[in-house]
């Protein structure tokens, strides 16, 4: 996965259109070396979730959004890089969102416990 290698905790892509949806699709990395991204939605349709309100702290929000903390979505490194050629890292979600995330993780349903553990890891380097 060495494209999405370079990315940080909580670090934000735009996934172009027609990759993964019919519309450009905002994630946050929560595990690098997984692949493991969270959604960014502008309407809080799944749960569990984190509300990220656009301020100084995510000045590339469009607007209020809400980081879906289930199950994360497992992204390849095709898409990874394409997003990284469409739009590079357009921002990073504020690490003091990070203690909730790993509450929201905890309860993951199909995550495997090292699974769950690597993304703690990769979050605590924030």
């Amino acid at each position: 996965f060495p494209e999405a290698l370079m990315l940080r905790p909580l670090d934000v892509i735009i996934v172009p259109a027609g990759l993964i949806t019919d519309h450009p699709k905002m994630l946050a990395c929560c595990c690098a070396e997984l692949g493991l991204f969270y959604a960014i939605n502008s309407r809080n349709l799944l749960r569990p979730f984190v509300p990220l309100a656009k301020s100084p702290l995510h000045e590339f929000l469009k607007h209020d959004s809400f980081l879906h903390c289930g199950d994360p979505l497992e992204i390849d490194d095709y898409i990874v890089e394409q997003s990284l050629d469409f739009r590079g890292v357009i921002g990073r979600l504020d690490g003091s969102l990070v203690p909730e995330i790993k509450r929201f993780l905890a309860n993951a349903l199909y995550l495997s416990v090292p699974d769950k553990e690597q993304i703690v890891a990769f979050l605590d380097r924030y």
